[in-house]
């Protein structure tokens, strides 16, 4: 009998049992769109306002004033942080702030499900990408990251998303990929005397999943504390597409949350949050469970002050997370109760930083230095049972654990009147280590044999990691701004990839259809990369291009098991097949290499109408044989024309999406045809702190397949089982936002 089933019975390979829906031809969409835009009197979806800072590539912030939230950038030289401010509910037609990202350049985000969406930067996502909430990294409570870190903040309670173009210093932490950040909602210390009230809070409705969300902040500040709670409610049915339902992908989440803060005589500030997030059964079509539930508490501590000339800033946090999955709730359940399974989990986790800067820098530059100290510890455990047979019992994951402690330093200053260099060099320490696993008397002789070789195994594993990054940023006239930077970046081996010995579908979240199996002695990912650009400001024109280079040695990925695929001959290929795979992967070291650009571009072109976008293209391959990588984005655009009054605006927007072919055999991917989807928004200030939104998205309901999204594991969906599950049918939404 299948271990690890879905409900819809036996989908090997859900890429080769897939129906490939091709999208309208992409140019008989670009005519579509190209008419859609001057008609729609120019604009675009608040959240997907990609504008430029309207001072020029030598300003230090920008923020628009206009009643439409804008992207704003700030760090303009070295820091290069890409930030949306005030996000709303995305074009995904789900309550998923990973969704905003897609306004970002180089970024996107993976959907596995209405609220399980991984973010992604420039073809690397999920485990890969140093993904943070207010500067903490948050674990995922399940091995098939069901909640990655920005399930975690549901849109009523971000304040902004942050992405740092190019390579990460090695002060934002470990991370193969760049750096994204949360920040979320919250009270602020006042810089003048007297206390006072406010709160900041969100409604709004969507049709293609007849979704309520309703959340916010209400907060006391003044000088010397700050204290507020939060809260967010989420509740969607399953998505609608042209042609039917997506069965089995609603959702209903629900976040409380605390923080108080104090600042003393010497101006130091000490603050404590704590969140508990309660995420009811929720679909992910495709993945073969259903999440069940995730009982989630969050705390973090924040102490920041100085000693003498030196600032200091010391963070804790962690996390306790409860979670289960099953393919029975929220799907069809199976044919037969022999097939039925619940899969309980635990995490926890513990987190810490401690840096110190001041001025440092050699005659005739300025400059700061930085020292830090950080880590984390964390740990998991997974079983599989069966509601039905209390006999049946597998103990997946115990105590999977990592150890993490990195030293690092950092320089950022200027070495010439029009230069700016940062430079920085990181260690970091890993400890790998799990506990015997344990399977019961009924379970297989296979089963058994994969178990105690697991147990009989040396499986502590240590890892000694040296990252170091160098960019300089240039400014040539008051015009333009030159940028380049390099870099080497390091990830150790997530605990699915070396401790998984038993042949499923858990696969951190890469939900590619097959099974893997893990390997105790992977080595850690290692890679260099080139990121290069220029910021130009010509008149009311902005553009802001990049290139990348990336090379990776022994980038982790699946591998047929054996050299005899298909030819059922070890324990673990007998396992695999009664799991429905009879060609199972086991986690590898290839080379690999990513290169690609990406842009931002804006124009005022009256004082009242503003064109923006952002595009980029990005291409994965294999360097040890002729292959693609898995999960590549395609070529895309999002373009955007608005139109701002003083109290309202009203616009259009375009996404396009080239076709993707260079697809991943190894993993069976599929490819999929490129799209052109136009959105509609208009925006009122009711009165001073009340604002009404109101749009339609995917304007001609176009039915297309977003290349990043997963194929349906669900049995009776308007989706063929196999098939990549489409994007969001027509959509009107309405909002209302609340400020005082």
């Amino acid at each position: 009998m299948p271990f690890f089933h879905d409900a819809g019975g036996s989908c090997p390979h859900a890429p080769h049992g897939g129906v490939a829906y091709q999208a309208p031809c992409l140019s008989s969409l670009l005519r579509t769109t190209a008419l859609a835009l001057p008609l729609a009197l120019a604009g675009s979806l608040s959240l997907l306002s990609p504008a430029l800072a309207d001072d020029g590539p030598t300003a230090t912030s920008a923020e628009d004033t206009g009643p439409i939230e804008e992207i704003e950038v700030v760090g303009r030289r070295l820091e290069q942080r890409v930030v949306y401010s005030r996000p709303v509910i995305s074009s995904s037609a789900a309550a998923d702030s990973a969704a905003l990202l897609r306004a970002l350049p180089g970024a996107d985000f993976v959907r596995n499900g209405p609220l399980t969406g991984q973010s992604y930067y420039r073809g690397l996502s999920g485990i890969r990408l140093g993904v943070k909430i207010d500067g903490a990294d948050v674990l995922s409570g399940g091995p098939n990251l069901m909640d990655p870190p920005l399930h975690y903040v549901p849109p009523p309670l971000v304040e902004r998303l942050e992405v740092r173009r190019g390579i990460a210093p090695v002060s934002a932490g470990p991370g193969l990929g760049g750096d994204i950040e949360a920040i979320t909602r919250s009270s602020r210390f006042l810089d003048h005397d007297g206390t006072e009230a406010g709160i900041a809070a969100m409604s709004s409705w969507r049709r293609a999943d007849d979704g309520f969300t309703a959340g916010g902040i209400a907060k006391l500040e003044n000088r010397r504390w700050r204290a507020h709670v939060i809260g967010s409610y989420e509740d969607g049915d399953d998505l609608r597409f042209p042609g039917g339902r997506i069965l089995g992908s609603s959702y209903r989440r629900k976040v409380v949350g605390a923080g108080f803060g104090l600042r003393f005589a010497d101006e130091s500030e000490f603050g404590v949050d704590y969140r508990y997030q309660d995420t009811d059964p929720t679909g992910t079509p495709a993945l073969p469970l259903d999440i069940r539930l995730f009982h989630s508490h969050l705390a973090k501590a924040h102490w920041q002050g100085r000693i003498g000339d030196v600032e200091i800033d010391a963070r804790l946090n962690g996390e306790r997370i409860a979670h289960a999955m099953d393919n029975f709730s929220i799907r069809t359940p199976p044919p037969s109760p022999a097939m039925f399974r619940i899969v309980p989990a635990e995490a926890h986790g513990i987190g810490w930083r401690l840096a110190a800067s001041f001025d440092a820098a050699p005659a005739a530059m300025t400059g700061r230095l930085q020292f830090g100290f950080d880590g984390r510890t964390e740990d998991h455990d997974a079983d599989i049972t069966n509601p039905n047979n209390a006999g049946f019992f597998i103990r997946n994951f115990n105590n999977a654990r990592a150890d993490r402690f990195g030293l690092w330093g950092e320089w950022q200053g200027t070495i010439g009147e029009r230069t700016e260099l940062l430079a920085g060099v990181r260690y970091d320490h890993v400890v790998t280590n799990a506990d015997p696993v344990f399977v019961s008397t009924m379970l297989p002789p296979p089963v058994k044999m994969l178990a105690s070789a697991f147990n009989t195994a040396d499986r502590r594993r240590t890892d000694d990691l040296i990252d170091g990054v160098m960019r300089v940023s240039h400014t040539m006239s008051d015009r333009a701004i030159v940028h380049l930077g390099v870099g080497h970046k390091t990830r150790a081996p997530f605990y699915v990839e070396r401790y998984a010995w038993l042949p499923l579908e858990i696969t951190a979240g890469l939900a590619d259809g097959n099974n893997h199996i893990g390997r105790i002695d992977l080595k850690p990912e290692r890679s260099w990369v080139i990121d290069g650009g220029v910021d130009l400001a010509i008149g009311g024109w902005r553009f802001e291009p990049r290139v990348f280079w990336r090379r990776v040695h022994d980038y982790i990925q699946g591998l047929p098991f054996d050299d005899t695929p298909g030819i059922v001959n070890s324990p673990v290929e007998m396992v695999s097949r009664v799991n429905g795979d009879p060609t199972p992967l086991v986690y590898s070291n290839v080379a690999a290499r990513f290169y690609g650009f990406d842009a931002r571009l804006a124009a005022d072109l009256t004082p009242r109408l503003r064109l923006a976008g952002v595009i980029g293209y990005t291409r994965g391959q294999r360097r040890d044989v002729k292959d693609n990588l898995y999960r590549i984005a395609p070529a895309r655009a999002l373009l955007s024309l608005t139109w701002h009054e003083e109290r309202w605006s009203i616009g259009a927007e375009t996404r396009l999406v080239a076709h993707q072919r260079k697809v991943s055999r190894t993993n069976d991917e599929l490819p999929t045809g490129g799209y052109a989807i136009v959105n509609l928004l208009g925006t009122v200030e009711v009165l001073s702190g009340l604002r009404l939104a109101a749009g339609i998205e995917n304007l001609f309901d176009r039915r297309y397949e977003e290349h990043l999204g997963g194929f349906n594991r669900v049995r009776g969906s308007d989706v063929p089982l196999g098939a990549r599950l489409p994007g969001a049918g027509i959509n009107g939404f309405v909002r209302l936002e609340v400020t005082g």
